[in-house]
């Protein structure tokens, strides 16, 4: 494993340990999200796959498993791990990749419209 995968490890283990310390966090409470979600940003895990240009740190699958298996070992309830691989695909497509937690899904109908004002994307869909 690469010096980067054991920092990455020991820094996400930490953190979700941290999160859950007291028992299951109450996130449908936004000021708890918040307050959850700033410590997740500011460590930037969830610009895992961004290129460094892009604020990230152009890592891999390989660089992403420790960050998933940490996640589900410590049952952690925020979109981590979509977001890491929503941003992915935004970049990929070269869209605006936000600094928020971001979800993704399934839908047989899909609806993209790009709002001029803020120049973001938005996605919905029918299942």
């Amino acid at each position: 494993m690469s010096d980067f995968r054991n920092i990455l490890e020991e820094t996400v283990k930490r953190l979700f340990q941290d999160i859950m310390a007291d028992g299951m966090p109450h996130t449908n409470d936004e000021a708890v999200f918040k307050d959850i979600w700033a410590s997740v940003e500011e460590l930037g895990i969830t610009n895992l796959f961004l290129t460094e240009d892009n604020g990230g740190f152009s890592g891999d699958w390989k660089d992403a498993f420790p960050v998933l298996k940490k996640l589900g070992y410590h049952a952690v309830p925020l979109p981590i791990g979509e977001t890491i691989i929503a941003k992915k695909i935004l970049q990929k497509n070269d869209m605006v990749v936000p600094e928020a937690a971001i979800s993704i899904g399934i839908a047989n109908q899909i609806n993209i419209q790009r709002n001029d004002n803020s120049e973001q994307w938005f996605f919905s869909g029918n299942v």
